[in-house]
């Protein structure tokens, strides 16, 4: 992760996301998917 010329992401437990409000499960998947442009089957 020392390279400045690549944006890095850093993803972490449910436990620990949850703790800070971060979106975990089902929000986080479609937030990663509307981003991606990635779609699920639901």
């Amino acid at each position: 992760m020392g390279n400045t010329h690549r944006k890095n992401v850093i993803i972490v437990g449910a436990g620990a996301s949850a703790e800070f409000n971060l979106p975990v499960g089902n929000q986080l998947k479609n937030i990663i998917a509307e981003l991606s442009d990635i779609r699920f089957d639901d």
